[in-house]
């Protein structure tokens, strides 16, 4: 038998509102204004425009053409053309790499082929999913007619440091990151 009673109530959290309260919490939130949680997970992209102050979100919206999945995928279908073949958790392990170092060196154990990959070679199968992400970040701010303070990038994929100069070089809007983003909604 399972045993459901529980000696302390559970309390379920909306997502945006637990990362804006971590946010705060770590000092990394503006006093004021408005920020836009850039929640870039495996499985897709979560934007969501909350006011500083009072904790509420404003509008959100989600895509699932920009993902960690989406991201592995791409670079499998390069390293397959490279004669390297690498299943999606290999190809994730070189993507997380690139987030570290500037060159990854992947290498197909049965051939012996080697390719060297760099940021620039993950950049560019990134740009489609970054153009598509900034377009809707430009038009949830039309929208609601509030520019925010800034950008908060969350999820492992935030760690990819094309994706901060990008966002912040084509919409002018200064963007946050964490030490471990993928820490802020658990």
């Amino acid at each position: 038998a399972v045993n459901t009673s529980y000696r302390d109530p559970v309390r379920l959290v909306w997502e945006p509102a637990a990362q804006l309260r971590y946010l705060r919490f770590t000092g990394r939130l503006p006093k004021s204004g408005t920020v836009i949680l850039y929640d870039l997970g495996s499985s897709g992209l979560t934007l969501t425009l909350s006011d500083c102050e009072s904790g509420v979100a404003l509008r959100s919206r989600r895509s699932e053409l920009l993902g960690g999945d989406e991201g592995d995928a791409l670079l499998q279908r390069r390293l397959t053309r490279a004669g390297i073949t690498a299943d999606l958790p290999t190809s994730r392990h070189y993507k997380e790499q690139l987030g570290i170092d500037r060159i990854v060196t992947a290498e197909d154990d049965a051939s012996g082929h080697r390719i060297v990959l760099t940021r620039n070679d993950l950049a560019e199968l990134e740009t489609a999913g970054i153009h598509h992400s900034t377009s809707y970040i430009r038009q949830l701010v039309e929208e609601t007619g509030s520019k925010p303070e800034a950008i908060v990038l969350l999820g492992g994929c935030a760690r990819s440091p094309f994706i901060q100069n990008w966002l912040e070089q084509s919409l002018d809007i200064p963007v946050i990151t964490q030490a471990q983003p993928e820490f802020v909604s658990a």
